[in-house]
């Protein structure tokens, strides 16, 4: 068993020069979905902020008031979407 292991990562690692070589097309693929991405970014961050002014709008109304706590709320809410955003669109601009 340990000798059949041994033999397929030695075959592995010896053939993983010319695996390194070869064009698989991934490149393309992961930027035409990032283009798609970027595309419906604009959506996703509108439905997002549209769904947490609506969770928050419970504290625009009743006897307990809190205006701020609302645009506390929202503004975490974007702070925290911009954050990721921004994390994301880093992590995806780097070349390797």
């Amino acid at each position: 068993m340990k000798k059949s292991i041994l033999s397929l990562g030695l075959i592995l690692f010896a053939i993983s020069p010319i695996l390194a070589q070869q064009n698989l097309g991934l490149e393309q693929g992961a930027e035409s979905l990032w283009d798609e991405v970027k595309g419906a970014a604009v959506y996703i961050l509108a439905a997002v902020f549209l769904v947490s002014a609506i969770a928050n709008s419970g504290k625009l109304t009743g006897e307990n008031r809190d205006y701020m706590g609302f645009f506390r709320g929202i503004l975490l809410w974007f702070a925290a979407i911009t954050i990721i955003g921004g994390v994301i669109t880093y992590i995806l601009s780097l070349k390797f």
